[in-house]
């Protein structure tokens, strides 16, 4: 096992997951499935917001909602399909931009290390896969919003913007529930 005990400490299990968990309250912050061992990783600082799950993303949560009230509010968006696309615009942009700007730099820092037979550093293959698993979370509310033209059936509950969030959170809690399946199945 590989650790670090200052404020981040990653340990390498069964030489298939890298798991980092917070010094103070040993939450998990990231969860990386690797093939090869990994050797020992540079200390970093953790995030203050990634020390307890639950409040990022409660954080993230009332971001959205303030979001949907600007668009409602001050931009005056009254149709449930019209703040339905811009929500789900903003969900598919940070998608978008954790692939160009940090998932694939990262995967084509691997692989150069890979090909010039070094160690990959063990950070860019800890932040691609935790800006993957931030993709995941967001792609289950973006098919929401995508198909909104076929649920305006139920736009008139919760004034429309309710039946998004609610939709958000069914869609991150479906994702943490398979997040949380994945890690009891052997191999992954």
């Amino acid at each position: 096992m590989i650790s670090l005990d200052l404020l981040c400490r990653f340990k390498l299990r069964a030489k298939l997951t890298l798991s980092c968990r917070c010094f103070l309250t040993n939450f998990p912050l990231l969860i990386v499935n690797v093939k090869r061992t990994i050797p020992s990783i540079p200390n970093q600082p953790c995030n203050p917001l990634g020390n307890n799950p639950m409040v990022s993303t409660g954080i993230s949560f009332v971001g959205i909602v303030g979001v949907l009230a600007f668009l409602i509010f001050v931009a005056k968006m009254s149709e449930y399909r019209a703040y339905n696309i811009h929500i789900g615009a903003m969900f598919g942009s940070m998608m978008a931009f954790n692939v160009w700007y940090r998932i694939w730099p990262a995967q084509q820092k691997i692989i150069t290390a890979i090909k010039n037979g070094e160690a990959p550093n063990p950070a860019d293959a800890g932040m691609a896969g935790l800006r993957s698993k931030h993709n995941t979370y967001m792609s289950v509310p973006l098919i929401w919003t995508m198909i909104n033209e076929h649920t305006v059936g139920v736009s008139h509950y919760l004034d429309g913007y309710g039946v998004l969030l609610v939709m958000i959170v069914l869609g991150w809690h479906l994702v943490w529930q398979l997040y949380k399946k994945s890690g009891t199945i052997k191999g992954f």
